[in-house]
């Protein structure tokens, strides 16, 4: 759906969010990783969860764990 290489500034994580909620609302999915093997895939899979679930940090790290 959309194919961008973030760089670590102030708006990575809106726009990393943007980008995985037109996917998802086009019925697409969503492939998060991290080009240098660390946890920043994770970090914003739990914080995307977060801000457009309303999830507590508990729960969306319970549903990606």
């Amino acid at each position: 759906c959309c194919s961008m290489q973030f760089m670590f500034d102030d708006h990575w994580l809106v726009l990393c969010m943007i980008c995985a909620q037109d996917c998802l609302s086009a019925s697409g999915s969503v492939l998060v990783h991290c080009s240098e093997g660390k946890s920043r895939s994770v970090t914003l899979v739990l914080s995307y969860l977060m801000r457009a679930q309303k999830w507590p940090l508990q729960k969306a790290y319970d549903h990606v764990k």
